[in-house]
């Protein structure tokens, strides 16, 4: 009988090594896809800007929802990043998609967060990225400096900047806003950890509460189209001071 409770107890610790093993291949997993993903975004993007006069696609909200039809184009009120790079990333043509029919390209989701989506999130409504919001603010204030922005910013936001819509720069002038395209972020994961602004997003409640990788890893794109890796917030900040 204690020979069979040693088995026993020698069985129960392999097994329960064996899930901790394959919970942390399958998390390294999901991290690679997302890379991936966001790595395949970048190259959309460039192809976006080859074909429309050099622009960055937009205008963009912060936070990247994946799905999208013919009424989340850039004229609509919350413009979806998947109406600009449908072409490039071989997705359905929006005008096809009517407003009860939202596609939902998996490139533009992180499969780690897509897992925490609450209960009330549609799939295509779930917040995976956040772009580059602005580089700047104004000299001498706190006010956001409009023309650093990206990805420009649509007008019906609550509450609406002044003088949007903003249109999105050219990859031309970005070289006037920073001369480190490997070492600024154009996209990456959220997380309530790095997303915390004196007034929260209306989707800062619906994403990780942590780096959704785990150890403090968050997946990010740069201008230059690389994809890493990054440990901790540093450098994830969507403005620099003054």
């Amino acid at each position: 009988m204690v020979e069979l409770l040693v088995v026993i107890a020698i069985i129960a610790i392999l097994a329960s090594l064996l899930l901790t093993a394959v919970s942390g291949t399958k998390a390294k997993a999901q991290r690679i896809v997302c890379a991936s993903n966001l790595k395949q975004i970048g190259l959309a993007i460039n192809l976006y800007a080859v074909d429309n006069d050099d622009s960055l696609p937009g205008p963009l909200l912060t936070g990247i929802q994946a799905g999208y039809n013919l009424s989340t184009g850039g004229e609509s009120a919350f413009p979806r990043l998947a109406n600009f790079l449908w072409s490039g990333l071989g997705q359905p043509n929006p005008n096809t998609l009517v407003t009860t029919n939202m596609a939902l390209p998996r490139v533009l989701t992180c499969p780690s967060q897509m897992k925490l989506r609450a209960a009330d999130v549609k799939e295509g409504d779930q917040v995976n990225y956040a772009s580059r919001q602005a580089f700047r603010f104004v000299p001498g204030t706190f006010a956001v400096d409009d023309s650093s922005r990206p990805f420009g910013y649509p007008s019906n936001t609550v509450p609406p900047p002044p003088g949007a819509p903003f249109k999105p720069m050219r990859m031309s002038v970005l070289a006037s806003v920073t001369n480190d395209f490997s070492g600024t972020f154009a996209f990456r994961d959220v997380d309530q950890e790095v997303d915390t602004p004196v007034n929260p997003p209306w989707w800062h409640a619906r994403i990780s509460g942590s780096a959704v990788h785990g150890k403090g890893i968050r997946n990010v794109a740069f201008f230059d189209w690389h994809v890493e890796g990054m440990k901790g917030t540093n450098g994830l900040v969507n403005l620099k001071p003054y």
